[in-house]
């Protein structure tokens, strides 16, 4: 990956990064929820599973949305046959954390990643 780029002002100047950035063939849906954007799929090609591209995609995400002073929430689902709670893991890697009380077992709820200060060397 290059330099981060600016600044984004819009989520498809997030989605255009990302392609740019890491690869063009990896699908984001993205979408505003009040001051908060919504993740609701980072996925990559079946062919192209196993490079990191992903985790460079949701690296590259976090970065840009701190740099913008966006709020990022997702819902770890299993849809497309994903592990949930793998899927949490891994996203609380990225410094996602659950909101809200504990909700039953089986169940995941929404997390968040508040905006993280970036300060310049």
């Amino acid at each position: 990956m290059s330099a981060v780029p600016d600044i984004p002002r819009t989520l498809d100047d997030l989605r255009a990064a990302v392609h740019s950035e890491v690869d063009p063939r990896i699908q984001l849906c993205l979408r505003w929820h009040g001051e908060q954007v919504i993740l609701d799929l980072i996925q990559v090609v079946y062919p192209l599973r196993g490079r990191g591209l992903a985790r460079a995609a949701l690296t590259l995400l976090c970065e840009l949305t701190d740099r913008a002073g966006w709020e990022l929430s997702l819902q770890p689902s299993p849809a497309l046959g994903s592990d949930p709670v793998r899927l949490a893991a891994w996203y609380h890697e990225h410094g996602f954390r659950f909101d809200g009380p504990p909700l039953p077992l089986g169940q995941l709820g929404w997390m968040t990643r508040p905006v993280r200060i970036l300060i310049d060397a």
